[in-house]
């Protein structure tokens, strides 16, 4: 806050006439990003047919150093890429994954939009998602 408020100072704003809490900054980041987000659904067009593409990885927890399962899901389709999320998975099983890919499938509001599935997991490979999707 004080490197805020000073670089304000440096441009001449009044610290009078801003709200510079740590809680409202946060505030007005979570609702940019929910504006964001809410922009790029209403941008995607339903009339291609889409590939979900999706690869488990390993990273470092957000919030400690412990490292935690998570699942990139992408979207292409001839003219377009879009990232839907990126899931927190309590294991890298197939069913887990499986489970995390629907969830967002249906946030988009894209279950029936999808043609194909491209991964290159072994434990997708059995077909649990395939009847899961069913």
């Amino acid at each position: 806050m004080y490197i805020i408020a000073a670089t304000l100072k440096s441009v001449g704003v009044h610290l009078n006439s801003v709200n510079i809490s740590y809680k409202t900054i946060q505030r007005s980041r979570i609702a940019l990003r929910e504006e964001i987000a809410k922009g790029l659904k209403n941008e995607l067009k339903f009339e291609d047919n889409y590939i979900v593409h999706w690869d488990g990885k390993l990273l470092t927890d957000i919030t400690g150093t412990d490292t935690v399962d998570r699942l990139p899901i992408v979207l292409t389709s001839c003219n377009a890429e879009q990232l839907l999320g990126v899931p927190k998975l309590k294991s890298g099983t197939a069913n887990d994954q499986a489970v995390a890919i629907l969830e967002t499938l249906k946030q988009w509001g894209l279950s029936s939009y999808v043609k194909g599935m491209c991964f290159d997991t072994a434990a997708v490979n059995t077909g649990e998602l395939f009847m899961i999707y069913k």
